[in-house]
């Protein structure tokens, strides 16, 4: 508990505003648009369309097998294969995802490589001829179709920065900061652009989800309504509403567990960590300010050193007895030593009478 109230702490001094992304309701509402794309061959549509959605659930099998067929009927085959791979990983032994791996791969006669040698080719037309925008625009979207967000947005930039981006434009360069998670650049971009179109529905709609990750849910939901406003069928637009109403429901929930019982610890601890998802860092500290702060524990102190024991006294020599003075026997045929042997008294002769 203790260790949870520290990080909990240490998040609203540290980060007021977290940005999180959302959360995972029925994610499939795009699916059906992206499907009707693909089938009347709009490709690109259906690319974009799919990639949204597996921005915000890239382990749906079934949008991500869509977009690898929509990519293979654009012979774009390096981000095909990646994309059946993907499914594969996701349904291990799916048959129609490996024959269509194997498909890009050897039935067209072209490796999954040449996606990549394609991209190289953008590049080097874009760096062989700066002036020439319509290169820099055409590499930018070859990488997004590849997943590489960080440079498709460089890309964009340089471009964006030199002409007036379309809607279409802007969407993609959107489209990769939101899978790299720069909400607060996506919302200004976002922002930018609709004083150019403000009555694109999309543009709202992304700028509400940037609004809804920067915790900014009063203004994500006016950005959501404004989409549904000038596009009735806005999906997207729908499911961000259903995404804040799924938020808003779990904060009121908590928040009247602890108006019946404050001494709900557990529950505080929640209920702050939903604020400050949701970036009301100042609401996640009042929820915490009633929970006592445990007192530290005690310093370590090394264990007392016990006295020294006394030594031991020292046994005295033993002291030879009068035996040990005696020599030893010798051998037979050996004279004893007379350093050894004491001398014996001679007797004397008695005197005669």
């Amino acid at each position: 508990m203790r260790l949870r109230l520290v990080f909990l702490l240490t998040a609203l001094a540290a980060a007021p505003t977290v940005l999180t992304a959302p959360t995972a309701l029925a994610q499939t509402a795009g699916l059906p648009a992206a499907q009707a794309a693909y089938d009347a061959g709009r490709y690109g549509e259906a690319i974009r369309l799919l990639t949204d959605l597996l921005i915000r659930t890239p382990d749906d099998a079934g949008a991500r097998f869509l977009r690898a067929q929509a990519y293979e009927a654009r012979r774009q085959n390096a981000a095909a294969a990646a994309d059946y791979e993907r499914v594969l990983a996701l349904r291990p032994g799916d048959a129609e995802a490996e024959v269509g791996r194997q498909r890009v791969r050897v039935g067209t006669g072209q490796t999954a490589t040449a996606g990549d040698s394609q991209l190289d080719v953008f590049r080097q037309q874009g760096e062989g001829a700066p002036a020439n925008l319509a290169y820099r625009l055409q590499y930018a979207e070859a990488l997004t179709d590849a997943e590489r967000y960080a440079e498709a947005s460089a890309q964009y930039e340089f471009y964006l920065a030199r002409a007036q981006g379309t809607p279409d434009v802007v969407t993609r360069y959107l489209v990769a900061l939101a899978a790299l998670g720069q909400a607060d650049k996506g919302a200004a971009a976002a922002e930018e652009y609709l004083r150019l179109y403000p009555s694109n529905a999309d543009l709202h709609m992304r700028l509400g989800y940037f609004r809804f990750w920067q915790g900014d849910r009063a203004r994500a939901r006016a950005s959501f309504d404004q989409a549904l406003a000038l596009d009735p069928s806005n999906r997207d637009a729908r499911q961000g509403l259903a995404e804040l109403d799924q938020a808003g429901n779990a904060i009121a929930a908590l928040e009247r567990d602890l108006a019946r019982n404050p001494n709900q610890t557990a529950k505080r601890y929640a209920l702050a960590e939903l604020y400050l998802a949701n970036g009301r860092a100042s609401a996640a500290q009042r929820v915490l300010d009633p929970i006592p702060t445990p007192p530290p524990p005690p310093p370590c102190r090394p264990p007392a050193t016990p006295p020294p024991r006394p030594p031991s006294p020292t046994p005295a020599p033993p002291t030879r007895s009068a035996s040990s003075t005696r020599s030893a026997p010798t051998r037979p045929g050996r004279r004893p030593s007379t350093a050894s042997t004491p001398a014996l008294p001679v007797p004397t002769a008695r005197a005669t009478a």
